[in-house]
């Protein structure tokens, strides 16, 4: 049975690791290898099956596209943000800012005045 407390609850459901991922893809936008994205907080105690099932997931939903850097290193691959992925993002942090779910805490740092 896993543990219970503010780390195991914080990001359990698919949806809000792929929000992290996202939100950490935007701020970012020289994209970001699989092993910076599984050392995210939140994510950095999931198995890497499962980050690589849900980074598969936003690239077939057209949010992040996969590039190859062969060059860097056989096999290097790196996960950037998407304009689709932008937009999703972009309308989250209009509902965070109209007030509308907690759960969009992750887009607070994206706020301006």
């Amino acid at each position: 049975m896993p543990k219970e407390g503010p780390r195991s609850k914080e990001h359990r459901s698919a949806d809000s690791k792929k929000l992290r991922i996202l939100s950490y893809l935007y701020s970012h936008s020289e994209g970001a290898n699989p092993n910076t994205i599984n050392g995210l907080p939140g994510l950095n105690s999931q198995r890497w099956d499962i980050i690589i099932e849900i980074l598969n997931d936003l690239v077939s939903a057209g949010s992040v596209v996969k590039e190859s850097h062969d060059e860097i290193r056989k096999g290097a691959v790196i996960y950037k943000i998407t304009l689709k992925g932008r937009q999703t993002v972009d309308r989250l942090k209009e509902l965070h800012s109209a007030g509308l779910g907690e759960g969009f805490d992750l887009f607070r740092s994206f706020e301006t005045d």
